[in-house]
């Protein structure tokens, strides 16, 4: 069994805890699913990236309430961070552009105290990688990543959020882990 298929079913095994139709079964009344929507940015620490720097990042993101303590999130990111370029292709030590881009599926656990949500969860997907080279490097692979968070609304529907998040970005033969820090907006419908 690969890596990738056992982050797969560890996922699809915790989107089946807490579904309010187990939880109607129990006796307890359902619960209202609210959905959320979020903008984030921040920074991108990236495993590959040239002196060892940041470089900014943008995240979208989607959420739902599956029960009282957890969330199902669905995510995108975007950067484009400075990587050395490989010695093949170029005189050693050269840095170019790349984006990077990653989709995610995931679930979350939520510990509500008043108007402060923190959270923790875990989730995998797709890491995109494509140099500006064209003879660069290009694939598309494995992600899986554990964001911890807080949620804080401010009013009614509208609040912030800022998360660390640390993934595991499978690559050509080996997986690297990298970490994002962003805060942003969310708005719940």
């Amino acid at each position: 069994m690969t890596f990738s298929f056992r982050c797969i079913c560890v996922v699809l095994a915790l989107l089946t805890v807490g579904r309010p139709s187990l939880s109607q079964a129990q006796g307890r009344p359902p619960l209202s699913s609210s959905r959320s929507v979020s903008l984030s940015g921040g920074i991108l620490r990236y495993a590959l990236e040239a002196e060892g720097k940041s470089t900014a990042l943008i995240a979208l993101s989607t959420d739902y309430e599956n029960s009282d303590r957890t969330r199902i999130e669905f995510g995108a990111t975007y950067s484009k961070p400075e990587v050395t370029s490989p010695v093949e292709e170029s005189v050693q030590g050269s840095t170019i552009f790349s984006h990077i881009a990653t989709m995610t599926a995931g679930v979350q656990a939520s510990f509500p105290m008043g108007f402060l949500q923190p959270y923790l969860g875990i989730s995998g997907g797709l890491f995109v990688r494509r140099d500006e080279n064209p003879q660069g490097v290009r694939y598309w692979k494995s992600t899986i990543s554990v964001p911890l968070g807080v949620r804080v609304q401010i009013l009614g529907s509208v609040g912030l959020r800022g998360e660390y998040r640390v993934r595991r970005d499978q690559h050509e033969f080996f997986p690297h882990t990298s970490s994002e820090f962003t805060a942003g907006i969310y708005w719940i419908f």
